[in-house]
C-alpha cells in the first residue's frame, strides 16, 4: 500500500508536496517519487507488497503512457490483472497491478475502472485534455481526501498530507454534530471544513478550475446492475468469498490475520488455509469476560488451521493512555473504544515484519450482522436515522441546546444516504445507509491505524462480488438474511470449531472504562472552555449523574472532541 498527494493549479508548490510526502512516509517507507511541472506537483510513497527485490521496477511509480502525456499514481491492490491486462497495453514500465489501472483508463476511459476488482485510490494526470482525475474503489477501502483552495485542487491519502500542502484546517460544525449523534461525519464530509473524501466508486475530474463527479462503480450502480437477478445459491456465495480470500493472499511478503474467533475472521482464516501464518488476537485483560472470550476461541481456530497464534494483552488503562497518540494518527476524534484495537494489532504485525493483514471488516454491513439491522427490518423510513444513531437526540439537545438544528440536519443527511425510501424496503435501505456511512469511517480508521505502522489491511468481505451477493440476499430473503446465516453455514461446512460459538464479545475496551476516562477528561479545568458548543450547567449535570452506558457513549464522544481539539490545535467553534 502507498500514499499519494498532490496539488494541481496555478502556483502548485513542489516543496510543499515534499513536506506532504514526508508526513505520509509511514504509508510507504520503501520508495517515493515526485512529478512536477507548470501547474502541478504529484507524488507518492510506496509500501512494497508485490514486485519487490529484483522486480521492484515493475511496481515503481508513476506509470506513464508510451506517449508520455498520461501519468498515474495509485495505492491499493488489483486482483484481476489477468482479466484486465493486454499484451499491447501502452504503459511503461510493464507489470505492476496498479499500472493496469492506467492501461484500462487508456483503453476505455473512466468507465473502464468499473471492471476492476480490488481496492484502490488513484490520481491520473491526462495532459491530452488538461484534466486531473481522482478515483476510488466501489467499497471505498482506500481513502483519498481533497480540497479546492485559491483555484487549486489539493489531494492526499490523509488529511495531515493536505495540511502539509498548505490547506488550512478548521472544524466543520456539521460533522461535529454528526459525530456526536452517529460517531462519524456524513460522507463526503470530513471533520474539516472544506475537506471532503472522494466518494467511493466515483471519479472527480478537475479541469479548467472546476471539479466534476463521474460515478463509474458506486454501490447504487452495483445495486442497479443486480436488479432482477435471482437470489444467489449458497454455493455461489461460498465461491465468491473463497475467491475473494484467495485473491487477497497475493503478494511477495509475509501476511497474517486479525483473528477474533468470531464467524467473520474465523471464516477468512479457514478459507485462506495458510498454515504457519501469524494470527493476532487482542485481549484487554481487565475487561470482564462472560465465559470463554475471544482469546480462547481464537486460539482454537488458530490451532485447527495450524496458524501461529499471538494474543496481544493490554490493560484498558494502558490502551486509553494511547488515545492522544491515536488521534494524531487518525486526524480525528476516535469513533469508539473498539477503534483502538486495529492500531495495536498492526503494531504487533509490523514488529513481526508482517506488512499485510487480512480481517473480517465489512461482513456485518454486507450480511446484516448488527442488531440495528433487526430494528430496521420493520421500521419506517423516518426512523432509520434514529436506529443508526449512537447517542439519543434528547440527550444531545439537553447538553447542546444551541445545536438542535445541527443535529436535526445530521439526521436528514444520514437518512438521504439510505436512498429513495419509496424504492427500497426499510431493511435494504438501512443496509445501503450503513455501507455508505458508518462503513466509510470504519474503513478510514482501519486504513490509518494499519498504515501508521506501514501495514496493509485487506478486507475480503468487501470484494465487489461478495458485496453483490450480500445485496442480493437482502433483496430476496429480507429478514431471513438477518444475522449472517449464509456465513454461519459456510463456516459449519468447513468444519471449523468457531461454528460452535454462540455469541461474541467485542474485542474492545469496555464502555465502563471508556466512560471513566471520559469523565476524567471532561472534569479537567480547560475542558469546558474547549466545549463552547455545550451548555456548561447541563454538562456538569451529566457528569454528576449516575453512570449509565447511554451517558458514557455521549461522554466518550465529548471527551474525544476535547482531546482532538487540544492535539490538533483545531478549535471546535
Amino acid at each position: 500500500m502507498c500514499g499519494i498527494a498532490g496539488v494541481v493549479g496555478p502556483g502548485a508548490d513542489a516543496e510543499a508536496l515534499e513536506r506532504a510526502l514526508t508526513r505520509l512516509w509511514h504509508r510507504g517507507p520503501d520508495d517515493g517519487r515526485v512529478s512536477a511541472g507548470e501547474g502541478y506537483a504529484i507524488g507518492y510513497r510506496r509500501l512494497a507488497i508485490r514486485a519487490v527485490g529484483a522486480r521492484a521496477d515493475q511496481g515503481r511509480q508513476p506509470f506513464r503512457s508510451h506517449c508520455g502525456r498520461v501519468t498515474l499514481y495509485g495505492v491499493g491492490e488489483v486482483y484481476n490483472v489477468g482479466e484486465l491486462a493486454r499484451p499491447t497495453d501502452p504503459v511503461a514500465p510493464a507489470g505492476g497491478d496498479i499500472g493496469t489501472l492506467l492501461a484500462v483508463y487508456l483503453r476505455e476511459g473512466i468507465a473502464g475502472l468499473a471492471a476492476v476488482r480490488g481496492e484502490f485510490a488513484l490520481v491520473i494526470r491526462d495532459e491530452r485534455d488538461g484534466s486531473t482525475i481522482l478515483a476510488r474503489d466501489t467499497a471505498g477501502i482506500k481513502p483519498l481526501f481533497h480540497s479546492v483552495r485559491e483555484g487549486r485542487l489539493h489531494f492526499a491519502s490523509e488529511v495531515k498530507g493536505l495540511a502539509a500542502l498548505g490547506v488550512p484546517l478548521a472544524a466543520d460544525p456539521a460533522s461535529l454534530a454528526a459525530y456526536l449523534r452517529f460517531n462519524y461525519p456524513v460522507p463526503p464530509r470530513t471533520f474539516y471544513d472544506g475537506v471532503s473524501c472522494v466518494p467511493p466508486g466515483t471519479a472527480l475530474v478537475w479541469r479548467d478550475g472546476t471539479l466534476r463527479e463521474v460515478p463509474f462503480a458506486t454501490l447504487e450502480q452495483l445495486a442497479g446492475r443486480l436488479a432482477g437477478r435471482p437470489a444467489p445459491e449458497h454455493r455461489e456465495v461460498a465461491e465468491a468469498l473463497r475467491a475473494s480470500v484467495t485473491a487477497r493472499l497475493a503478494g511477495d511478503v509475509p501476511l497474517g490475520f486479525h483473528l477474533s474467533g468470531g464467524v467473520d475472521s474465523s471464516l477468512v482464516c479457514a478459507l485462506a488455509g495458510r498454515a504457519g501464518a501469524p494470527a493476532y488476537t487482542m485481549s484487554y485483560d481487565t475487561a470482564p469476560d462472560a465465559g470463554e472470550g475471544d482469546a480462547v476461541w481464537a486460539a482454537r481456530v488458530a490451532a485447527e488451521q495450524r496458524m501461529t497464534h499471538r494474543t496481544l494483552g493490554r490493560t484498558e488503562e494502558d490502551a486509553l493512555a494511547e488515545v492522544d497518540r491515536y488521534i494524531g494518527v487518525l486526524d480525528s476524534p476516535v469513533m469508539s473504544p473498539g477503534a483502538l484495537t486495529p492500531y495495536f494489532v498492526a503494531q504487533a504485525a509490523r514488529r513481526d515484519e508482517v506488512p499485510v493483514l487480512l480481517a473480517g471488516q465489512g461482513s456485518d454491513e454486507v450480511f446484516l450482522g448488527y442488531r440495528r439491522h433487526e430494528q430496521a427490518a420493520g421500521a419506517r423510513p423516518a426512523d432509520l436515522a434514529g436506529i443508526a444513531s449512537n447517542v439519543d437526540a434528547d440527550d444531545l439537545h439537553t447538553v447542546a441546546p444551541a445545536w438542535r438544528e445541527a443535529f436535526t440536519a445530521a439526521d436528514r443527511e444520514i437518512t438521504a444516504l439510505a436512498g429513495p425510501a419509496a424504492d427500497l424496503p426499510p431493511l435494504a435501505a438501512f443496509q445501503l445507509l450503513y455501507l455508505r456511512s458508518f462503513l466509510q469511517e470504519l474503513l478510514r480508521i482501519e486504513d490509518h491505524a494499519h498504515m501508521a505502522r506501514s501495514v496493509e489491511n485487506r478486507p475480503p468481505f468487501l470484494d465487489t462480488d461478495v458485496l453483490g451477493a450480500g445485496l442480493l440476499l437482502t433483496a430476496h430473503q429480507g429478514e431471513a438474511a438477518l444475522g449472517k446465516p449464509a456465513l454461519h453455514k459456510i463456516l459449519s461446512e468447513l468444519g471449523s470449531v468457531a461454528a460452535q460459538r454462540g455469541g461474541k464479545q467485542q474485542m474492545a475496551v469496555t464502555m465502563e472504562h471508556a466512560g471513566r476516562w471520559a469523565r476524567a477528561v471532561l472534569t479537567a479545568p480547560e475542558a469546558l472552555d474547549v466545549l463552547d458548543l455545550c451548555d456548561r450547567d447541563a454538562l456538569r449535570g451529566l457528569l454528576a449523574a449516575p453512570t449509565t452506558r447511554r451517558q458514557d457513549r455521549l461522554l466518550w464522544a465529548l471527551a474525544n472532541l476535547v482531546r482532538w481539539s487540544t492535539v490538533s490545535g483545531v478549535a471546535l467553534t
